[in-house]
């Protein structure tokens, strides 16, 4: 099975990039190595990384929940969070469109330095684990959305975070399950409260479901 490291990068964590790409590349074991920055920045992190990355414009990922996520925003005197809200929602799109079988999401403000495996010899996901992170309206998100509570005593916000594609397309359509004629990403935004700075975060809702799925899952 091959595997994808995705990372969704900005300017402003391109100094800090050029290290963390160099020892991703030595510390996490993948077949290819995708890395999305704003359009007008692919010439500058191409010439700066190392040659295994793929460089692709994030605006290429956008299939109309920008727009939306700046409404919703803005009706909550929040659009100052627009971005860290957009980025988000870009390593989902981005796992839509990988075509390897398992994928791994890599923060690009997280230096690796040393060996990590995020997949054991059956193909499943090892989650690393975060257990400082307690932020109670992530999981109150995931009871609105998915009626599931808080599974393990760690949290799945972390620095890389692993998904099988299988498993990635049956969240997608349990998500457009729940509101027909709705988009995935239609049914996260409308269950978002857009008043706080941080009211959703992918990779502990992703990690959640899978967690609580995973007897189905791994058959």
């Amino acid at each position: 099975m091959a595997t994808t490291s995705i990372t969704i990068c900005g300017d402003a964590h391109f100094d800090v990039w050029k290290l963390t790409s160099q020892l991703l590349i030595e510390n996490l074991e993948a077949d290819n190595y995708l890395l999305f920055v704003p359009a007008r920045s692919i010439g500058k992190f191409s010439q700066n990384i190392p040659a295994q990355f793929e460089v692709i414009s994030q605006e290429s990922l956008d299939c109309g929940y920008i727009n939306i996520l700046k409404n919703r925003l803005l009706q909550c005197n929040n659009l100052d969070r627009l971005g860290w809200y957009v980025q988000q929602f870009h390593k989902i799109q981005a796992m839509i469109n990988c075509e390897s079988e398992k994928m791994i999401i890599w923060d690009a403000d997280c230096v690796p330095l040393r060996p990590i495996s995020l997949f054991n010899d059956f193909n499943q996901p090892i989650y690393m684990e975060s257990s400082y992170e307690t932020y109670q309206p992530y999981f109150e998100y995931i009871e609105r959305l998915l009626k599931l509570e808080k599974v393990v005593p760690f949290s799945f916000v972390v620095p890389g975070f692993p998904m099988r594609q299988e498993w990635l397309d049956i969240f997608i359509k349990e998500l457009e399950s729940l509101a027909s004629g709705r988009t995935w990403f239609e049914v996260l935004l409308e269950n978002i409260d857009f008043s706080l700075r941080s009211g959703f975060s992918e990779t502990e809702t992703l990690g959640t479901w899978s967690d609580r799925k995973s007897t189905r899952l791994n058959s």
